[in-house]
């Protein structure tokens, strides 16, 4: 006994050390897919339900189907796989109908639980409850949401964030009750769309929260030293701040129960110090904004470098303007490199500022560059650390400024050579190429001595190696030179070394041509009608100077230095011919030197001739107050058209006015406002000049022959008459005859008539004249027409439409002649006539019914004239065929004569009822057979009743048609004895109504079983009890009916099984049934039988799924019980049979009772077996009880542990394990083996039999 206590005691040790070192090994990275994947591995989990699992007192799972989602079970949180192993097992699966109540032993997962697994939090120990949730969280902003972040609602749920839609809802994943989804579980896990609900406050997982993080605190707290440690200040409500240290799990101070995540924060009021993250909440950090207006300056800080400048300095200054979209403040980080070099997006060391203001402008220094070409890029980085992208200055890859500070090489002198001596007085002076990355010029100075101080020559950013000496030197001189370099930014080299030459004599005489003259100017430039045209010009340098004056000759080129004229003044003024000639142009020197091929050239444009232009011909008359004037004009006399003037006048002796001056248009609208207001009844002239580039202008036009005459005004509006048709009156006459008075129009007259004739009222003429006479004829076919005409003027003015309405109908009506009521019965009926046009008056009608003498004329009444009505009142005593004879005649008096019938019938039907099988009837079905007499068809399903003696009427359906009908009803065991009478209502195809039954309108009941035969009493729900011959010793009479389930005996009875989980009843379908028996002579009840009777109690599965219909109860599963009223008990009737085809339970009985058929489903292992309520309040619940123990566990034992693993109580059959009719169940009080309470805390129970698998779980309770 002590090593089996001690080997329990070690075991549970074990267990529980196994659960610290599960705990303290959560400690792997979550992500936000793991998260995800993690939730979609629940949602999407697919499990089959077994009848164990699908518990109608805790879920509303249905047995054998399979769902997709892991089942909601309060307070459960287990993984996939340990959930199919309780599904296996048969554990309930979940317990979503009972809140508040926590069953270990079941499978699933609740809300917390589903999130805490999710999270990594995979044992029940590490489990968080949405109360404990924000332990372990920062509350986050709604629009900051993030996958895998949750939305708790502390106290009642908690979801996991997937996504936003694009709706501005979310997906969110969760455990949960309440659904109503295809194959997922009622209550469980699911994936779905949902509104924003503010009773849910956004938090994030703190594993997601890193250093430098930017919060805010959503209450007021202390701040403490470490972690739970001494409070050292506090900190107000909506302070901010960043994290500077942390996560760390530990306690609060006055709370020994729970940990939280501890962080240190710097706050932004100086504070610092370590507070829980339950009260903090995410700020998002938004990156700063990419700095502005950069640029780069020289070390003046003021001169701006254009891109890819060259600067010769080893200073630049990078300026630009910072912001923060949360306005925190902001510096200045730059990267600079040589063009040469990739840029790594780590800021150049000295070259990061300060942190200012959020909107100020940074500038830094970057001083000790090397020559070289350099690129740079800039970012922003706030006080919390984030940053904004990188920006490379101007354009990507370009040199934006090079550093040259490096001077070129000194020229070397090549010519002339020292100590040399020219008779030239205006040497050249050559010296060697200098080559620079930033360009070269040269200095050079020419001096008398070698000091240079008074340079004779000093000629400065020369861009050649050589310069020719412009003023000429003085002879018998000795001259020194030097040449400096200078690159494209300044860098001077030193000065060559000087050399010296001496001019020694003149230059020869002056024997060259001027060269040609520049820049020549003519005036006018362009095209003139003046035949005067100056020529300037700029003189080339010549050494003897250039004569005042130029040769000049109009026309082709010269051929000799004398072809051509020669004006001594500039300066000269020529004429030309018309058009285009060129003019050439050469200089003479002083010395009379010249050359005829050094010309220049110029074009002079002359044009002395006038444009012409003219108006094009206009209407006659224009119908509209604006019309459009065209022109055209050209030219001759080469300088083209430059645009022409435009007058009009109104009426021939008005004044001409100008409208278009200087247009260049040829074409523009007249009108309706402008220039003036255009008037009805008035002509407008026009006449036009042009003029062309050269300023010649025509001479105005006075031929007045452009012109038109505005007619706005519509024709009037003839009036049209017939001689042979009224107006809309119907004739039948077909030849038609029109006429109609003549249009007047004042301004333009009149053109002609539009005209058509066709059966539109309202018709739109078109503007095509179709005759000018005043009348016409037509020949047409009946219908109703209409002559459509107006007048057209001159101008094209369409007066409104007159029209004329005129009926031709030349052919006789047709009516057709009907009765309301065929066949009629005695009473009133209507009689139709309906006609296919009006008629002139109510047509003749008379009626004649069989066997009469003489007709009776009737009235008709109409709305329309097309239909009438009149009431005809029927005969008794003359049933057969009624004559109906009508006659009528149309509008235009063609007449026509019609004919109808009807059949009259004043008698109602009658019918003969016969039944099988032969009365007097016992309980069971019977048949009826209807035959019915009347003179007409029945055209509706008669009604028929058979009333039981003291009884209720029972309608019977019937099949057939016309006259014969047949139907089936039943006698109940319930249906009292004696004389049952039918009652029938027949409606015949006339109306008539029939109620009298010629034959078998009674029948005898007797539903007595005979002793000596024995018989079955049934009812028409498949409900029947089977009797023996000599079961009984007297006639009987045997009642079946459903019973009320509420009944005190009934709810007793199942209030007794509560705790046997191998039986339940079948709710919300009726499979209560009470039976009793009392003798036929005496009247006293019978409920003991001398043999077995034979009772069979039927079920719904209307499909034949083996399932029955409206609950998950397979049929396999069900048995019949007995209600014993003595004890308030069901006992099982052992011999019962379910037979699956026709869907009834049959069982052998000895007494009638109340029977009802229930779930049988007995467990048949100890793993299906389980403790509640868990935990166990014992001052309310009474016991623990540990229910559903097989009843094939031989010498059931149940042990109880601490959690010291020492034992406690031991349960035993007869002592505390009781036997039920389904299983056994064990009860705790919750006392311990001396009958003392034991402390409330966690407990575990050992379940054992000499024959079967143990079992074991954890417990808890408190008093």
């Amino acid at each position: 006994m002590l090593s089996r206590k001690k080997k329990s005691y070690l075991f549970i040790s074990l267990f529980i050390l196994t659960d610290i070192i599960f705990l303290l090994s959560n400690t792997l990275a979550i992500t936000r897919s793991g998260i995800l994947a993690a939730a979609s591995n629940y949602i999407n989990y697919s499990w089959y339900c077994y009848s164990g699992n699908a518990n109608y007192s805790y879920n509303n799972l249905v047995a054998g189907r399979t769902y997709k989602g892991v089942a909601y079970n309060w307070g459960g949180s287990e993984s996939v796989s340990q959930f199919q192993t309780k599904i296996n097992n048969k554990a309930i699966a979940g317990d979503s109908k009972v809140f508040g109540a926590s069953h270990f032993d079941f499978a699933g997962v609740d809300c917390s639980g589903f999130t805490s697994q999710c999270w990594g939090y995979t044992s029940l120990a590490e489990k968080y409850s949405t109360s404990t949730l924000p332990y372990i969280t920062i509350e986050v902003n709604y629009d900051d949401l993030e996958p895998g972040d949750i939305f708790n609602y502390a106290g009642s749920h908690v979801r996991i964030f997937e996504d936003f839609t694009d709706d501005g809802r979310v997906w969110v994943n969760e455990s949960c009750v309440g659904l109503n989804i295809s194959g997922v579980p009622p209550a469980g896990t699911v994936r779905r769309i949902l509104s924003r609900d503010n009773n849910y406050i956004p938090r994030r997982h703190y594993s997601f929260i890193g250093l430098d993080t930017k919060v805010k605190t959503t209450s007021g707290m202390d701040l403490r030293a470490t972690p739970g440690g001494s409070v050292i200040g506090s900190i107000s409500l909506g302070a901010t701040g960043k994290i500077i240290d942390g996560p760390i799990y530990g306690y609060l101070p006055g709370d020994s129960l729970h940990k939280y995540i501890w962080w240190n924060v710097n706050f932004d009021n100086g504070s610092v110090g370590w507070v829980v993250i339950r009260h903090l909440k995410f700020l998002p950090n938004n990156n700063p904004n990419v700095p502005t207006s950069a640029n780069q300056y020289k070390s003046d800080y003021l001169t701006a470098i254009p891109e890819a400048s060259i600067i010769p300095d080893n200073s630049v200054v990078l300026k630009a303007t910072l912001s923060d979209t949360n306005n925190d403040k902001v510096r200045l980080e730059i990267e600079l490199r040589k063009t040469s070099e990739l840029f790594t997006g780590i800021p150049t060391d000295g070259m990061i500022s300060n942190f200012v203001a959020s909107g100020n402008r940074v500038a830094i220094l970057c001083s000790n560059l090397l020559s070289s070409g350099y690129h740079w890029q800039y970012r922003a980085k706030d006080s919390y650390g984030a940053v904004s992208d990188w920006q490379e200055f101007l354009v990507v890859n370009n040199k934006d400024f090079i550093v040259d500070i490096t001077p070129p090489a000194t020229p070397t002198l090549v010519s002339p050579i020292n100590f040399s001596q020219t008779a030239s007085l205006k040497p050249t002076f050559d010296w060697s190429d200098v080559t620079d990355a930033a360009g070269i010029k040269y200095n050079l100075q020419v001096a008398n001595n070698s000091n240079f101080n008074l340079p004779v020559i000093n000629v400065i950013n020369l861009n050649t190696s050589s310069y020719t000496a412009i003023t000429p030197l003085s002879i018998n001189t000795t001259y020194y030179w030097q040449v400096q370099a200078v690159d494209g930014v300044g860098n001077s080299s030193s000065w060559s070394t000087y050399r010296n030459l001496v001019i020694i004599s003149t230059e020869v005489p002056d024997i060259t041509a001027p060269d040609s003259p520049v820049n020549l100017v003519i005036t006018p430039s362009d095209w003139t009608n003046s035949n005067s045209f100056s020529i300037n010009w700029t003189n080339p340098i010549d050494d003897s100077g250039i004569k005042t004056g130029a040769w000049y000759k109009v026309g082709s080129i010269p051929t000799s230095n004398s072809d051509g004229n020669w004006q001594a003044v500039k300066p000269i003024v020529i004429t030309s011919s018309s058009g285009i000639n060129n003019v050439y142009i050469w200089l003479e020197d002083t010395k009379g030197n010249k050359n005829y091929t050094n010309h220049s050239v110029a074009e002079l444009y002359l044009d002395q001739s006038v444009p012409v232009s003219s108006i094009q011909m206009l209407n006659q008359y224009t119908n509209y107050n604006y019309f459009n004037v065209n022109w055209s004009g050209y030219d001759t006399g080469g300088s083209e058209l430059k645009g022409f003037d435009i007058q009009y006048k109104v009426g021939s002796s008005g004044i001409w006015t100008d409208w278009l001056t200087d247009t260049e248009l040829s074409s523009s609208t007249f009108g309706p406002i402008s220039p003036i207001t255009v008037q009805d009844g008035q002509t407008y002239y026009f006449r036009s000049r042009a003029k062309d580039n050269a300023e010649n202008t025509e001479v105005y036009s006075n031929t007045m022959n452009k012109y038109t005459t505005i007619d706005v005004s519509l024709p009037s509006v003839p009036t049209i008459t017939s001689t042979s048709h009224s107006p809309n009156i119907a004739t039948s006459n077909s030849n038609v005859l029109l006429s109609w008075t003549s249009s007047v129009d004042s301004a333009s007259g009149i053109m002609g008539y539009s005209y058509s004739l066709n059966q539109t009222e309202n018709f739109e003429l078109d503007r095509t004249t179709e005759t000018n006479s005043n009348s016409t004829s037509f020949s047409m076919a009946d219908g109703t027409y209409w002559f459509h005409l107006r007048s057209i003027d001159n101008a094209g003015n369409a007066g409104e439409t007159a029209k004329y309405g005129f009926i031709i109908d030349a052919t006789s009506p047709t009516i057709n002649v009907a009765s309301s009521n065929n066949p009629a019965t005695t009473g009133s009926i209507t009689i139709n006539i309906t006609a296919n046009e009006k008629l002139k008056q109510a047509p003749n009608v008379s009626i004649k019914q069989n066997g009469q003498s003489t007709p009776t004329n009737i009235t008709m009444n109409s709305i329309d004239s097309i239909v009438w009505i009149g009431t005809y009142t029927v005969i008794s005593g003359y049933d057969g065929l009624a004559a109906i004879n009508a006659s009528c005649y149309d509008l235009a008096n063609n007449t026509t004569i019609s004919s109808g019938s009807f059949i009259v019938d004043t008698v109602a039907p009658t019918a003969l009822i016969s039944i099988s099988p032969t009365p007097p009837l016992k309980t069971g079905q019977f048949g009826v057979t209807l035959t019915i007499t009347d003179a007409n068809d029945i055209i509706q399903v008669p009604n028929l009743w058979y009333t039981p003696f003291n009884g209720s009427s029972v309608k019977i359906p019937l099949l057939g048609e016309n006259k014969n009908w047949t139907g089936n009803s039943y006698i109940e065991s319930t249906t009292q004895e004696g004389i049952a009478t039918f009652n029938i209502s027949i409606v015949d195809s006339a109306g008539n109504i029939g109620t009298t039954i010629t034959g078998g309108e009674t029948f005898n009941v007797d539903t007595t079983i005979l002793a000596s035969v024995g018989g079955t009493a049934s009812n028409s729900d498949g409900t029947n009890v089977n009797i023996s011959s000599g079961v009984v010793q007297e006639d009987l009479n045997i009642k079946i009916s459903s019973t009320n389930v509420n009944t005190n005996e009934i709810n007793q009875a199942n209030n007794n099984i509560i705790d046997d989980k191998g039986i339940k009843p079948i709710e919300n379908v009726d499979l209560y049934r009470d039976v009793t028996a009392t003798g036929d002579t005496t009247g006293s009840e019978i409920s003991e039988f001398e043999e077995p009777v034979t009772i069979s109690i039927p079920y719904p599965d209307e499909n034949q799924d083996g399932i029955i219909d409206g609950t998950n109860t397979k049929e396999e599963n069900i048995g019949m019980f007995v209600l014993d009223k003595i004890v308030k008990g069901w006992v099982f009737v052992v011999n019962s049979v379910v037979d699956r085809v026709k869907n009834i339970v049959t069982g052998k009985i000895w007494h009638f009772s109340t029977y009802a058929l229930m779930e049988l489903s007995p467990p048949q292992n100890l793993s299906e077996s389980f403790a509640y309520p868990n935990p166990c309040y014992m001052n309310t619940a009474g016991y623990l009880r540990v229910s559903n123990i097989t009843l094939n566990s031989v010498n059931t034992r149940i042990f109880i542990y601490n959690i010291a693993g020492e034992l406690v109580r031991t349960l035993k059959e007869g002592e505390g394990i009781e036997i039920q009719t389904g299983s056994k169940i064990g009860k705790w009080d919750g006392k311990n083996s001396n009958d003392e309470m034991v402390a409330s805390g966690i407990y575990i129970y050992l379940i054992k039999s000499d024959n079967l698998k143990s079992k074991m779980e954890k417990i808890a309770i408190f008093w």
